[in-house]
This record gives C-alpha cells, structure tokens and sequence, in this order.
C-alpha cells in the first residue's frame, strides 16, 4: 500500500526536530507532500526548510493557493490541496509537535492494523471524540467516501480541526483504529508512550509578547532546548528566537531544559 504524508507547515516556524525524523523515518513513507501556509508574519522560513529536505528523494512542495482570509479555513483549504496531490493509497497527517519514545514501534504497529482498518489515529478524548490531525491516517477509498471537510467546528462541542473526517467515517460504518486500541498511552504524561505537544507555532509565533501564556511550558521548554542540540542545518534566525524564548521560559520555572523528565520525547 502506497503512502502519503502530508504536511500543513506554518512558513513563519521551524520545526528541527520534525526535519530531522523526516530524515529517519521520511522512507516509511512512499512520498511526502509539504504545503507552506502564509500566517503574514516574519519571518519566513519556507526557503531554508525546502533547501534542506530537498536532499529527500521523496519529497514535494507545494505553494500556498489563494483563498478568503477570515472566511476560508487555512487549514481546510491546505489539507484540500495536499490530498489533491497526494497518490497514495493511504493519506496520514503527522503534525510537527507529536513526540513519540518509540517511532519503530509505532510505525510497525500502524502499519498492521493498516492491514483490516480504514481510519487510524490519535483518538483526541475531547466531548466529541475524532482522530486529530497531529496522528491521522485514512484509506484513500475512505476518504473519497467523506465530505473532505478538514475544518473547524465550534458548534460541535468538543470538534475541530478534522474533526468531521471522522464523523463522517463513523457514519459510513467504517473501520477506525486509535493508537490507544493499539495499546499506546498517548495521555500528556511523562510515563506515556507518545502525545501531542500543542500550541508549538503560537509558543514561536507570541511567545516573546509580553503577558503571553506558554502551553505546557515545562514540556516545550525541553523542546525548544532539544532543538538546538542536533546535528542538522539551522536557521540563524530561529536560533536566536529559540533562545530568547529560552530566556524568558526560565525566568519563569524552576527547571532545567536538560535531561529531565520530558527529555525521552525529544530524543530521536
């Protein structure tokens, strides 16, 4: 079975974890598809991300395509034109802020209930559960069969982004598969197997505001650390905006970035 990854990328963020497991584990794949998504703030990282995973042999990009700002959905109107592109027989969504202890495991895991399932994924344990993006994999015959409604929906208690993708597979009688029925603990906890950061473009994006929040900060802070300690191309700019925020996270908690608790999530 042929796979797609396809990949929503914020053009003003850099993820230098997430190009780095391109680079392990991008062959698991059969193509990757990245769409880059103007958020009109700077500065803008497409550049520098596409010359550095250019060297993967199976890898696409994609420019932003017009649409309604404020009206149209930009991750809707992203995952649309990936897919658009996509050939493969499987479509998954991997987000750049899902850490995970074991990937082998996962991936050969997935790859069997791929075998007897037609939707695979974090099962988001919202009031309205639905397979979240930051772990998505769907049967391209299935998917054909849904409304390819990729949006948010804040009348449905609970439901947002893809949220409606698996409504519509529940309702089609498909069959879906969650990493927690594969046995993983996905619960945000240092004793999980794997879980989803969230809030990483906003922490990029706002976090050197003044009065901003950070989300799990203890957790991103070891992120923003581990980021910089690999061994892949780094965009000066994004290095000196990963420490700022470094700065500014531990004048604020009582904890070092290096080797604690979270740490296991961000080795690779």
């Amino acid at each position: 079975m042929k796979k797609s990854l396809c990949v929503s990328w914020i053009s003003s963020c850099d993820y230098p974890l997430f190009r780095l497991w391109l680079r392990k584990y991008g062959s698991w794949f059969d193509e990757i598809i990245i769409y880059f998504d103007v958020q009109f703030r700077h500065p803008f990282f497409w550049a520098f991300v596409q010359q550095d995973l250019s060297t993967l042999s199976n890898i696409k990009f994609l420019d932003p395509i017009p649409y309604e700002y404020g009206v149209g959905d930009w991750r809707n109107t992203a995952t649309n034109e990936l897919i658009n592109h996509a050939t493969g027989d499987w479509i998954f969504s991997i987000e750049q802020d899902w850490f995970c202890k074991n990937w082998d495991q996962t991936l050969a895991k997935v790859e069997e209930s791929m075998q007897t399932s037609d939707l695979i994924g974090w099962m988001n344990p919202t009031n309205s559960p639905y397979i979240h993006p930051a772990f998505f994999g769907i049967k391209r015959d299935m998917l054909e069969r849904t409304s390819k409604d990729f949006s948010p929906h804040p009348e449905i208690n609970g439901g947002d982004h893809f949220c409606q993708v698996t409504y519509d597979v529940q309702k089609l009688g498909g069959k879906i598969v969650s990493l927690q029925d594969m046995g993983f603990n996905c619960d945000f906890k240092p004793e999980a197997d794997m879980f989803h950061l969230g809030s990483v473009n906003q922490h990029y994006l706002n976090g050197l505001t003044e009065g901003f929040q950070f989300h799990r900060p203890e957790a991103f802070m070891t992120y923003n650390f581990e980021s910089r300690q690999i061994d892949i191309p780094q965009d000066p700019r994004f290095l000196g905006l990963s420490q700022d925020i470094e700065v500014k996270l531990l004048n604020d908690l009582n904890m070092s970035p290096r080797g604690n608790q979270w740490t296991p999530f961000f080795k690779l």
